[in-house]
């Protein structure tokens, strides 16, 4: 830590927690140099040799840590000047290293938010700075150790031969038990996970409406859907088996073939008469290949809970019909999700707002068409500022995207507000939804007055007209341009992600930093019961609100301030 310790910097972490989010890169970096070591030997290494590949990596995270990895990209005249003492063959390979500085430095901003995260740490700018430093420090003095650690053969053993050795354990098998077969209702004995789905929905008449409509149903059509989802799931893991024939063992290869499931699995016609087994192998080849990463295999929890559930729903009907019918372990697959169901349903996680606003929108992108390529360009239009804007307000996806300069106005008293109305640029859902809700304070920290002023100064009417369709509403244009675009650079990301999980994010939020039911209802456009309730004074009601916005959890404090730019001027 004290290897650039002549340069005069700010500190912001306490010594402890610097100590350790060093330590911890430290040894990450000597374990993914244990694994390079493997690859030095094979034929066709790019580095050629171990030491090569060391003397490269030092010199760059040596530049990256003096530069805070906030450096413009150095030229190759620079980078020779700069590391005289290495061959040409190895400043070259430094340099081209060095030539990727914008993603490296994206990269890095995620990883150091979460090592952060991980320390409980607020990822503010000087958070931030102090610990991007550390870690590109820390990778220095791993590439030194693993130096000494060459240099004497004993040091590179010396952690394995402390290592315990642990013996293997045998367990005996347990004796067979023989049971007769069950007798079976014959209208069940063969059919398949599918045909019992179908079954199931003829004899429950209550789960589906009636065809004039006079009987409501239990069932959503949704509902339905997923409930023949998971059977034809199954029936695809246990082939052509009959459906009384499942077991837990079936149940276990199912869970096998949900942790290897790819995200795009059956979202095209190919996956339709494929296993489950070829899906998850062809899965697996992609990973092969650099095409998928490990970790955005498998259903997530409460994906897994609900197919679950259907299947326990239809075999426990199967044995009622089937007395004779064994029971299943059904509790060893239900699985532990820390959200309750509605949060499952529909929260945002606030972990994964801090996640999206250190993509290249917020903190530099390749150029005006390339957005959410890296870089160091920082535009503000709408896929800048709708999801703050959504993010500290709870406002509606249509009601930001539709705001006008003038919707954007100061009270008497001084605070900044936004005028959600009826306007020329679309409606509101409902008279509740007619109200004044401050900027936070948050907002004004990102220059969003500023923007306001700008786009004012350029007589422009809407803050955002880039959304403007003739065949689409604003909400909807930012939803395809804007919002999927962003979630297609997440590596993972819940199923259930949604941009209106923000406004209930906010809900629970506010609810549990104790503001008031009238004063949430408020903010967010809800009707109140009461006749009285709720009924400030523009003023008063200004205030409280500005209160209330400013407890909303802060997801965008590792953003910089930047100057106001609008890709169209």
């Amino acid at each position: 830590m004290r290897l650039f310790g002549n340069q005069s910097r700010r500190f912001a972490l306490d010594p402890a927690a610097a100590t350790r989010i060093f330590r911890a890169e430290f040894n990450k970096a000597l374990d993914a140099m244990d694994e390079e070591s493997m690859q030095a030997g094979a034929y066709g290494y790019e580095y050629g040799n171990m030491d090569t590949f060391l003397d490269v990596h030092e010199e760059v995270y040596r530049y990256l840590a003096e530069t805070n990895c906030s450096g413009d990209e150095v030229s190759a005249e620079a980078w020779r000047e700069r590391v005289p003492h290495l061959d040409s063959g190895p400043a070259m390979l430094a340099h081209q290293q060095l030539s990727r500085i914008n993603a490296i430095w994206h990269l890095s901003l995620d990883e150091t938010a979460e090592a952060l995260e991980n320390e409980q740490i607020d990822t503010d700018i000087f958070h931030m700075d102090h610990a991007m430093r550390l870690r590109f420090e820390a990778r220095v003095a791993a590439v030194r150790e693993y130096r000494r650690r060459m240099s004497d053969p004993t040091l590179r053993f010396e952690s394995l031969l402390a290592a315990p050795v642990l013996q293997p354990t045998t367990t005996a098998a347990p004796a067979a038990v023989t049971q007769s077969a069950p007798s079976i209702d014959p209208a069940w004995a063969a059919l398949t996970a599918e045909e019992a789905a179908q079954k199931f929905i003829n004899d429950n008449p209550k789960l589906v409406a009636s065809e004039t409509g006079k009987r409501e149903a239990k069932w959503t059509e949704k509902t339905k859907s997923q409930f023949q989802s998971a059977m034809r799931l199954l029936q695809k893991s246990m082939g052509s088996k009959p459906f009384v024939s499942l077991s837990n063992e079936d149940l276990r290869q199912l869970l096998r073939h949900f942790d290897g499931l790819p995200p795009n699995h059956h979202k095209s016609p190919r996956h339709g008469p494929m296993t489950l087994e070829e899906i998850c192998a062809e899965a697996q080849a992609e990973i092969a290949k650099g095409r998928l990463k490990k970790p955005e295999l498998g259903l997530n929890v409460p994906t897994l809970n609900r197919h679950f559930r259907f299947l326990k729903m239809a075999h426990e009907w199967v044995r009622k019909q089937n007395p004779t019918l064994q029971p299943l372990d059904w509790s060893a697959f239900a699985f532990e999700d820390g959200r309750s169901a509605r949060e499952q349903r529909d929260a945002f996680p606030v972990p994964m707002g801090r996640k999206i606003f250190r993509l290249p929108p917020w903190h530099g992108c390749a150029n005006k068409r390339h957005r959410l390529k890296p870089g160091r360009d920082v535009y503000h239009d709408s896929l800048y500022w709708v999801l703050p804007i959504i993010w500290y307000s709870g406002m509606r996806r249509e009601e930001a995207c539709k705001l006008q300069v003038a919707d954007v106005a100061r009270s008497d008293d001084g605070i900044w507000y936004f005028d959600i109305d009826v306007t020329e640029a679309g409606r509101v859902k409902n008279a509740s939804s007619r109200r004044w809700i401050p900027v936070a304070d948050e907002l004004r920290r990102l220059g969003f007055i500023d923007f306001v002023e700008a786009m004012r100064a350029s007589r422009q009417k809407l803050l955002f007209p880039e959304l403007v369709s003739d065949t689409r509403t604003m909400g909807e244009t930012y939803y395809r341009l804007g919002w999927m675009k962003i979630l297609a650079c997440l590596e993972e990301k819940p199923d259930d992600l949604t941009l209106h999980g923000v406004r209930h994010t906010v809900a629970d939020e506010l609810k549990a930093a104790g503001v008031d039911h009238e004063v949430r209802a408020d903010l967010l456009g809800h009707t109140l019961e009461s006749e009285t309730a709720g009924r400030y004074s523009k003023a008063s009601r200004l205030s409280v609100l500005l209160e209330a916005v400013n407890k909303i959890p802060i997801v965008t404090s590792t953003v910089r301030p930047e100057r106001i730019r609008i890709p169209s001027a």
